[in-house]
């Protein structure tokens, strides 16, 4: 297909390949559909790896976007590459407005770009998306960066998250986001025939099917290679941070030995960073201890039936009338406003400290608190 756009003034027209763009949304299998696009010959996906994240900013250019991606195996019909980007943000825009822009930027640049739009049961979306949080907020604390002064490795003592599951819904609209919003632009932008939902419950197994139909959709075999095969097992979880305090010299058990610490230490480790903060007072020390114990490890059915009625019951039902008006099945997303039970995931039950391999102990980070010693943890 011919391209044409605007760069510098200028205009652009080259034949551009085909193109697939998932733009979310986050912890519904982004990474999965990452992982097997990029193991696939014919696929040109991010020389940096997932998050490519370029239509984000005006003035687009095509030649410069393609030059982005990895080159297609030797020997590849160049009519049959394509090129894949997933980047969540996409789908996460302040407004409808910023969405549907963003999307015409695509659409733009590619005319003939399959959509792809990855959802999961919004309960258990938003707990993953706390977990995720959580990482950068139990060793980066909660005040912006600008805010964080000279000694940033020390904000988490001044702003200690210490927010359950259900405070953080109400308080971050992130973990709130709705699916109608970039649905309803995706199919106004590119049409049904354009746009690909993939539902994490269903096509997580069922990914040969999900691969044919993407295949019919953008005219080239995708399918081929998971041929009765399930997705990819893609592990992008991270154990739950962890703090671990000294009053006097003790040991911390690690995997596969143990971290030696002195009076005074606190051990803080998440998938973010690991450090050591030296001469914490005793009192400070174990009000981080306790800060741990506002973290939710799990969601129950009690909170999250109350959260699917709060916050995203109506979304769903908005979602599926879209999908039952084009003539597409709702099955998944009416599965979704069924109760759920208990959710507690293997990750959220594990510890950083206790997952953190003992050759990695070297590398934790020595910050000697000095006269930040009178800091208290947040609220």
């Amino acid at each position: 297909m011919t391209s044409v756009t605007r760069h510098g003034g200028r205009q652009e027209a080259r034949i551009a390949p085909k193109s697939i763009i998932c733009i979310g949304f986050a912890k519904c299998g982004t990474t999965t559909l990452h992982g097997a696009f990029a193991g696939m010959p014919n696929v040109r996906v991010p020389k940096g790896g997932k998050e490519l994240k370029y239509f984000l900013r005006e003035n687009r250019s095509t030649q410069q976007y393609l030059s982005l991606f990895t080159d297609a195996a030797e020997g590849t019909d160049p009519g049959a590459t394509v090129i894949f980007e997933s980047s969540p943000p996409y789908a996460s825009g302040s407004s409808p407005e910023r969405i549907r822009d963003l999307l015409e930027r695509i659409r733009a640049m590619f005319p003939e770009a399959i959509i792809v739009i990855c959802m999961r049961q919004p309960v258990r979306r938003a707990f993953s998306h706390y977990l995720h949080a959580l990482q950068k907020y139990a060793v980066f604390g909660l005040a912006p960066r600008a805010m964080q002064g000279d000694r940033p490795e020390t904000n988490f003592l001044r702003n200690a998250y210490t927010l359950d599951f259900a405070s953080a819904l109400l308080k971050n609209d992130s973990l709130r986001r709705p699916y109608f919003d970039a649905l309803q632009a995706a199919f106004d932008v590119f049409g049904p025939a354009q746009v690909e939902p993939f539902f994490l419950e269903r096509d997580i197994e069922g990914f040969s099917g999900f691969m044919a139909r993407l295949s019919e959709k953008a005219g080239c075999d995708l399918h081929s290679p998971w041929a009765g095969r399930p997705a990819p097992r893609e592990r992008s979880g991270k154990p739950m941070p962890a703090y671990a305090y000294a009053a006097r010299p003790r040991e911390v058990a690690c995997q596969g030995g143990v971290i030696r610490l002195e009076a005074g230490d606190l051990l803080a480790v998440s998938g973010e960073d690991r450090l050591i903060l030296r001469g914490v007072p005793a009192a400070m020390g174990h009000r981080m201890e306790l800060v741990q114990n506002c973290w939710s490890r799990g969601v129950g059915a009690e909170t999250g039936a109350l959260a699917m009625e709060a916050f995203f019951r109506d979304d769903v039902l908005r979602c599926a009338a879209l999908l039952t008006g084009y003539g597409l099945s709702a099955d998944v997303l009416e599965s979704y406003l069924q109760p759920v039970g208990d959710y507690r995931t293997d990750l959220a039950a594990s510890s950083a400290i206790a997952a953190l391999p003992v050759a990695k102990v070297p590398d934790i980070r020595v910050v000697e608190l000095g006269d930040e010693a009178g800091v208290g943890a947040g609220a």
